[in-house]
């Protein structure tokens, strides 16, 4: 994976050399995310980064994530209410939310997914 350094055992992630990858936001300035880890490396645990900017989605959660704010806010509305994470929250989204996110301004977060393979679990149940 780029961006990694493995022998056997533990695996160095350096986020400077992981590769974005648009997520397929429309209007945004910015929603992109740069996998670390996936199910190439771990069938249970996937984890990476994301740059958002200036872009408002829903989203379904087919799987659990727990997401870092690194710089930033973010905003999660769940029906009528509104969650703020700042630069050094957590927030944990459990399976089965329906969120939407706002980002006013730029974002960059880390999340932790269960399972590793989060994009395929959301394609499913989308079908």
């Amino acid at each position: 994976m780029a961006g990694s350094v493995r022998a056997s055992g533990p695996m160095l992630v350096r986020p400077t050399g992981l590769a974005y990858e648009p997520l397929g936001i429309a209007d945004a300035v910015r929603a992109e995310l740069a996998p670390a880890i996936g199910p190439g490396e771990s069938a249970t645990l996937g984890c990476g980064f994301a740059h958002f900017e200036d872009c408002t989605f829903p989203w379904r959660l087919s799987y659990d994530e727990c997401v870092y704010i690194l710089e930033g806010r973010m905003e999660l509305e769940m029906g009528d209410a509104t969650l703020t994470a700042e630069a050094g929250d957590v927030v944990f989204l459990p399976e089965g939310s329906d969120v939407r996110y706002r980002f006013e301004g730029p974002c960059r977060l880390f999340y932790a997914t269960y399972p590793a393979d989060w994009a395929r679990t959301r394609e499913a149940s989308d079908a």
